[in-house]
């Protein structure tokens, strides 16, 4: 007796149940926080379900809930009642008709009352009470969306209407504003979609983004609503060198690629924190074969990886995300002669058009193959000359910021120098070390391992341990810090 239930219409979860009142109900509103409840004789008032306490109406003949107020007709009479304990109870005027929603209603969202006098004049009055802010009375925002299978869709339902709206999005490591979306007038549930590209266009990439929204209030009355999150983008371009995961699928984390001494081609998974853990094995190549990952060459949005087999001929390996690297994956003959070279390495994009390059050295010669869409790299264009002297010359990434991919060459005496990345060719070089590496027999550019958005490097040392230097934004690498062990059987590590 006087109590009143509540269920969620969109998940059918119970909320409850609450006492409002010690007699037999005959009419409840909700609104809010708010329910109006009526026992006719018996008395009436608005029962606050968030503190809990209820407000005692004058006796009345019927009424409407509005926003923190009663509107309430006595002998044809109407007036409202603030709930909030802050106006009392005034007089607005005298309907034509005394029936509520057929002679005067009220402005649910608002804080106005209309009613039609005796002229047939139409009045529109002020409530007299504060309206209430712009809230979200609840929320759908997933956490994950991977917009292979569909676009991110979060939902806010509205306790009034917006005159506009506003959400931005923006990647979580390096806060930069990815995309923007906009919408007018809305009521009831606001609703937007994001297809995971940026504002050209182009797909951004997986990982970790913050999200911001901000509702003004169609009434101008009350501050701007606002909410914020952050949410987990896949299946748009994937993060460089992310091949594989724990959970069989890519997780914008990069990984590692070694050749065990059994012919396997494995994926070591980056783990969030900066190391190598488990592996996806690509089991039957042949001795000798010679691995560069790459970016996405066909438009699947997942990476493919150069192989360099015994004879010379380079292949795209197509394995599609999460997938085992084997010879037997999808593949396009990418070029031939390329027995000669004894380095190849993928700086990334050299020539300005998004795809990742390739860079081998040959008879002391630098070389660049611009990636093409159809898996393939053009002819070699010499690029330096005098390469002859670096032990390693490893491909590293963006380490500047200007777009474009940029080396690293270690020479045999321990001097290292960084060379930037120019439209099809380095930059003069820069020394970054004096006496640098030299128990290392394997460095690799691995990508952000350390989710920080800055490249970092690899390397394997003689003893067979894996060591991390993790970029610094500045051009150059931290201490190494050891991540792994065991790998000195590794016929290669890329």
């Amino acid at each position: 007796m006087g109590s009143v239930s509540s269920r969620d219409v969109r998940t059918g979860k119970s909320g409850g149940t609450v006492k409002i009142a010690d007699c037999g109900l005959n009419d409840i509103q909700a609104l809010g926080t708010a329910l109006y409840w009526d026992c006719g004789a018996e008395g009436s008032g608005v029962y606050d379900t968030v503190t809990k306490k209820s407000v005692t109406l004058p006796k009345h003949e019927g009424a409407l809930l509005g926003d923190g107020y009663v509107a309430w007709q006595k002998d044809g009479v109407l007036s409202t009642t603030d709930v909030r304990g802050t106006t009392g109870t005034r007089k607005i005027g005298t309907p034509r008709v005394a029936a509520k929603g057929q002679g005067w209603t009220v402005d649910r969202s608002g804080g106005a009352v209309a009613y039609v006098d005796a002229e047939d004049a139409v009045h529109v009055v002020p409530s007299g009470v504060p309206a209430s802010p712009l809230t979200s009375a609840d929320a759908e925002v997933p956490a994950t969306a991977n917009v292979k299978t569909g676009a991110w869709a979060p939902r806010w339902w509205l306790s009034k209407p917006a005159a506009s709206w506003q959400l931005t999005l923006k990647h979580a490591v390096t806060g930069k504003t990815v995309r923007t979306l906009t919408g007018g007038e809305t009521r009831g549930a606001l609703g937007a979609s994001w297809d995971g590209k940026d504002a050209a266009g182009r797909f951004a990439a997986d990982g970790a983004y913050t999200w911001a929204l901000t509702a003004r209030p169609a009434d101008g009355q009350g501050a701007e609503l606002t909410a914020s999150g952050r949410m987990q983008l896949r299946g748009a371009a994937p993060v460089a060198r992310d091949y594989a995961g724990t959970g069989s699928l890519p997780d914008a984390v990069p990984d590692l690629l070694a050749l065990s001494g059994t012919g396997s081609l494995d994926f070591w998974h980056g783990t969030a924190a900066g190391g190598v853990s488990g592996k996806t094995v690509g089991a039957g190549w042949p001795a000798g074969v010679t691995a560069v990952p790459v970016g996405d060459m066909n438009g699947d949005r997942c990476n493919d990886v150069l192989v360099r087999m015994p004879g010379g001929e380079l292949r795209t390996y197509k394995p599609g995300c999460g997938k085992a690297l084997t010879p037997t994956a999808p593949y396009t003959k990418a070029g031939t002669g390329f027995a000669g070279f004894d380095v190849l390495t993928a700086p990334g994009d050299l020539s300005g058009d998004g795809m990742t390059d390739l860079v081998g050295r040959k008879n002391g010669d630098l070389y660049l193959f611009t990636a093409r869409t159809n898996g393939t790299v053009a002819s070699g264009v010499e690029i330096g000359t005098g390469w002859g002297g670096f032990s390693h010359i490893v491909g590293v990434g963006d380490l500047n910021g200007d777009g474009l991919g940029d080396l690293i060459g270690r020479k045999t005496t321990g001097v290292t120098y960084r060379y930037d990345g120019r439209k099809n060719g380095v930059k003069t070089a820069v020394k970054i070390f004096s006496r640098w590496g030299g128990s290392y027999n394997a460095i690799v550019g691995a990508g952000d391992l350390t989710a920080d958005g800055k490249p970092d490097l690899v390397a394997r040392d003689t003893s067979g341990r894996l060591h991390r230097m993790s970029g610094d934004g500045k051009g150059s690498f931290g201490a190494a810090v050891q991540i792994g062990s065991g790998f000195g059987g590794m016929k290669g590590v890329f």
